[in-house]
């Protein structure tokens, strides 16, 4: 699926959030740009873009329209990072 990220929340939950509906705001059109999408990172308790990590969405937002999933996941795909609120884990952001 295009511009989705897989996220584990702290319950131990795997969703999957589009950023697809977001895309034509003004806030969100970077996303549009591969290289920039992929360059998502877990912080802040939420998922940020950009070197000032202008680009976020509300942790809310994730959890409520985010779908949930079903995931074999292996260490070497999963990128860390410790988050009291998100599960603190991210695959890589699909395009």
């Amino acid at each position: 699926e295009n511009f989705t990220l897989k996220i584990q929340f702290e319950n131990k939950v795997w969703k999957r959030f589009s950023v697809v509906p977001y895309l034509d705001c003004p806030v969100f059109q970077p996303l549009k740009n591969n290289d920039f999408f992929k360059k998502a990172k877990v912080k802040y308790n939420t998922i940020v873009w950009g070197q000032d990590e202008e680009i976020d969405f509300d942790p809310f937002t994730l959890w409520s329209e985010s779908v949930e999933i079903q995931l074999i996941i292996y260490k070497n795909i999963i990128v860390s990072s410790k988050l009291p609120n998100l599960k603190s884990q991210i695959l890589n952001p699909q395009l």
